[in-house]
């Protein structure tokens, strides 16, 4: 009776430690991203509120609004293509589809 104890008590033991392990490394993967959507939803924000100025200004005007806004929309650009590499290198799959460059005609 002390050995099927034994050996069911080391099953669980077991049977806990890969629980655990596995919560821990699914656990961070899900946290490593939480900076970066932290900083997206802040220049979200941002552009948020430089969008309704823009609305009260000439959109064909040279303003500082105007030039604000497209600086912001290209960090916006900058993090969001980071942010696909990183979501790639970590799940090792493709997640954006190939470009297809088709070849150009042959003329003569």
């Amino acid at each position: 009776m002390n050995v099927l104890t034994g050996l069911l008590l080391s099953l669980s033991l077991l049977a806990n430690v890969t629980l655990l392990f596995v919560v821990v490394r699914f656990s961070r993967r899900l946290l490593q991203f939480d900076e970066l959507f932290e900083m997206l939803a802040r220049d979200i924000d941002l552009n948020v509120a430089f969008f309704d100025k823009l609305l009260a200004t000439p959109l064909f005007d040279d303003s500082q609004e105007v030039r604000t806004a497209n600086q912001n929309m290209l960090t916006i650009s900058k993090r969001l293509d980071e942010f696909v590499r990183r979501m790639e290198e970590t799940t090792n799959k493709k997640l954006r589809p190939e470009v297809v460059i088709p070849n150009p005609p042959v003329t003569k």
